[in-house]
This record gives C-alpha cells, structure tokens and sequence, in this order.
C-alpha cells in the first residue's frame, strides 16, 4: 500500500463525511484519524505508527467499498465514529464509539461477501445488523471477564426469545471483536507467517476463549445460533507493522424441539455463511464453523433438559 493510495482512501472517506454532514471532535474519532493518517502520507513516514494509522483507513476504507457496493446506508454510522479513541487492541477508559460502530460496518460489510440480502440497522435500533432472517448484535468489550460476554449472550437471548411465537422463528448471531478485552497492543508480535500457526501464542489464546467462554455460553442459548469472532492486532512483514483482523465463524447445532423445519434453515443460512467469513486483510482469515467441534473433542456442548 502506498503513499499515494492512503490519500486516496482518506479522500474518498471524507468525501462520505461530507455527504453524511458529521460534526467533527477535536483530536478524537474518524476525523482526527484521518487528520494524523493524510499527515503522515504526506510526510511519506514509514513509521510503525504510521503503518498502523494507514491499516485502519484501509480497513475503514474496505467496509464503506462493500457497503456503498451492496445500497447499504451507513451514514449514522460515520456519525457516530466521530467520538472514540481509533488504536485497536487498547483498553479505554470509556466507550469508543468509533470502534463500536467501526465493527458493526465490518461485521456487515464482511455478510455481504457471502449473503445477498443484509441490512445494517441505524444505531440505536433492536438489533445491530439481520442477514436473511438472521439477526446479528454486535459488542467490542474491554474486559475478559466472562461474567460480561454470558451477560451479552444471555440478553441478545433474551431480545430474540422476546420476537418468537409459534408462527415466526426469531434466531441470531453475535458478533464480538475481542482486541480490546485481551489489550492486545501488549501481545508480542508475531511475524506475517506465524499468522496461521495454530500453536502460537496468539491463537492459543484465542482458541482457549472461544473454549471456555464462547462455547458453553452459546450452547446454552435457544435462539442464539453462532457467533461471529474478530481479532484485531499488528504483525510485522518486511520490517512493516501490518495490522490485520483474524475472523471466526462459530455455528453449533443443537437436537432440541426448537430444530423444527424453519429452525433448521436458518441454522443452515448461518452456518454457510460463516463457514465462509472473510477477512479484511487477504492472508489473515481463520475459518472455525461446525466443524469446529470436530478438532476439539474435549468440548461438549450442553443441552437443555
């Protein structure tokens, strides 16, 4: 990625700030990142911070490219990401909106590679995003505790078993980006080929999580039906920090009486779709769906008596 192609996409970002009419923070959110990035490419910095500034305009740049492709409005969103601190992978003293709304145009823009009918709901409604008859909430924690992530499952749960009724089969995913709650900035950096090592340490851990929390969590949800995970944190390439965002896909099938014929095609929509989640940066995909279970035997997922 050159110079010349970061300023690129941070003109045409805030060509789409213009349209939306935001009202920019001083020093804060997508306007001062796109301050500091334009700076630094103009300067022709080969810094690693600078390399990090022009992997989230990137990736920014990335989303809005597939929403705008799709007739997807994601105006309020650019709205919203005007207030926030930008640095992925660090823990906040208080909520980012820019992060929050950053990922759910991620989540939806990455639906969109693999479902033709996604809508990204304006912030503040029900439900974050709906794929199909799917709906997907979407939370970026900064605390591991899993007293948080159960709280989040339990009431996504809740919002869905609210919409149910004998007639209609409400289901969901949710979708959590986890670099802020592990502080991933404090990881040690691997190099770009160790990114699809599964014994490093940063897919150990993120493994052990989807082990311990994620699964039993979901298991024991009626109407919740995967998860969607996000890992966002640097890698170094060719003396280049590269920023990149492993994504996994969780599906778990369960033999209830809620599998009836409406049940089991929504399960089938949501594990086709990611089984096939995307990633923002080409190399850096992780693909863990039903077949998750297959390669850890040790998990067995609770059913309800």
């Amino acid at each position: 990625m050159t110079h010349s192609e970061v300023l690129a996409m941070i003109a045409l970002i805030r060509q789409e700030e213009a349209k939306a009419q935001v009202t920019t923070r001083q020093g804060e959110g997508l306007s001062a990142l796109l301050d500091f990035a334009q700076a630094a490419a103009r300067e022709k910095q080969m810094t690693a911070e600078a390399d990090e500034l022009f992997q989230i305009v990137y990736m920014i740049n990335w989303s809005l490219t597939r929403l705008s492709a799709s007739g997807i409005d994601y105006t309020e969103h650019l709205r919203q990401m005007q207030q926030g601190n930008f640095r992925f992978g660090q823990q906040d003293s208080k909520e980012s909106r820019f992060k929050g709304f950053e990922f759910e145009m991620f989540v939806a823009a990455s639906l969109t590679e693999f479902h033709a009918d996604v809508e990204l709901y304006p912030p503040g409604s029900n439900f974050d995003i709906r794929f199909g008859r799917v709906m997907v909430e979407c939370k970026q924690p900064d605390s591991p505790d899993p007293i948080t992530i159960q709280g989040y499952v339990s009431d996504f749960n809740a919002k869905l078993h609210s919409l149910n009724t004998e007639e209609r089969i409400v289901t969901g995913v949710i979708a959590i980006g986890i670099e802020d709650m592990f502080d991933s900035r404090q990881l040690p950096i691997e190099t770009l080929e160790r990114m699809d090592d599964r014994s490093s340490p940063m897919h150990k851990q993120l493994d052990a999580y989807l082990t311990e929390v994620f699964v039993p969590y979901i298991c024991s949800q009626k109407y919740v039906l995967g998860a969607f995970v996000s890992f966002t944190l640097p890698f170094e390439n060719a003396g280049h920090r590269v920023l990149c965002r492993l994504v996994n896909g969780l599906a778990v099938d369960r033999p209830t009486k809620f599998q009836n014929k409406m049940a089991k095609a929504e399960f089938s929509e949501t594990t086709d779709v990611l089984s096939k989640l995307p990633s923002c940066h080409p190399v850096s995909t992780v693909e863990i769906s039903e077949r998750w279970f297959k390669s850890h035997p040790e998990v067995k997922p609770p059913t309800k008596k």
